[in-house]
């Protein structure tokens, strides 16, 4: 597994003039109204993933704050402490192994001036205090601020260059949600399929529970980590790739359970007044 937390899912950018800055949710879903608004004040503690395989075991994820950002993130094997920029921008993930406390790889995010993140360059430790370029994430937006590209990319050591592994192309309604993904895999068969995302009524809370949240939920990155939209589009994803997606939520509205095709597969638990 390249890192648990390859991500994002969810990058060049298209130049755009001088605008007054706005949050991602506004500049991606201005359109889209929703029920059942988020009615704050909750926070997310911890992250529970169900396995997947009769095999599988669960993984519980705990989450530290420092003030109103989480800072340290810590599941059974390892721990990642997470560091901001000036902007309130996640600029750097470190992973360490738990029991060795072994810095073994590191995640450095890049934005552009409309602080969108642009992407993620994925470090792994060779030895001797080195880092080696493994593993790329891109993200590129439309000159009306919505994501229209994200790209996974691997480094090619003998050849000295990246190559694409996973290209996700986003088409949106007028409403400004995304209901086709135009999936790219050249080592998949068929290499390049269509993927159409449906949506509920209710409002998508992730981003006010947490705006950065598909950088630290596995969920958001790696079973559905090229739609970024699970976690980003201003309604909740009902159903993609044939398979349906249902929710439960808190008092506050807040999401506390995602079910795949009637699965369980995570919990999320908050803290709430």
């Amino acid at each position: 597994m390249k890192i648990q937390v390859l991500l994002v899912v969810i990058i060049a950018v298209i130049g755009i003039g001088c605008q007054k800055e706005k949050s991602a949710e506004e500049l991606s879903n201005k359109f889209a109204t929703c029920k059942n608004e988020y009615i704050g004040g909750c926070k997310l503690t911890k992250i529970v993933y169900e396995p997947i395989s009769s095999t599988g075991t669960q993984q519980v994820v705990d989450l530290t704050y420092t003030g109103n950002q989480i800072t340290l993130v810590k599941d059974p094997n390892d721990q990642r402490k997470i560091i901001y920029n000036a902007d309130g921008k996640i600029s750097s993930i470190e992973y360490t192994e738990k029991r060795s406390s072994f810095l073994y790889a590191i995640e450095k995010m890049t934005y552009n001036s409309l602080k969108q993140l642009t992407s993620i360059l994925v470090l792994y430790n060779v030895g001797n205090s080195l880092f080696d370029s493994l593993y790329r994430t891109d993200y590129q937006y439309s000159l009306t601020n919505q994501l229209t590209r994200k790209a996974y990319f691997d480094y090619d050591s003998q050849a000295k260059a990246w190559k694409t592994s996973e290209n996700y192309l986003y088409t949106y309604d007028n409403l400004g949600l995304v209901t086709l993904v135009n999936y790219t895999n050249p080592s998949a068969n068929p290499p390049t399929y269509p993927i159409s995302v449906n949506y509920t009524d209710s409002c998508n809370s992730f981003q006010k529970v947490y705006p950065q949240l598909e950088l630290l939920d596995y969920i958001g990155q790696e079973d559905l980590g090229g739609f970024s939209v699970l976690l980003n589009s201003k309604k909740l994803v009902s159903s993609f790739l044939n398979q349906n997606v249902t929710y439960s939520f808190n008092s506050k509205n807040a999401p506390t359970e995602i079910r795949i095709n009637g699965l369980l597969r995570v919990s999320y638990i908050y803290t709430c007044p």
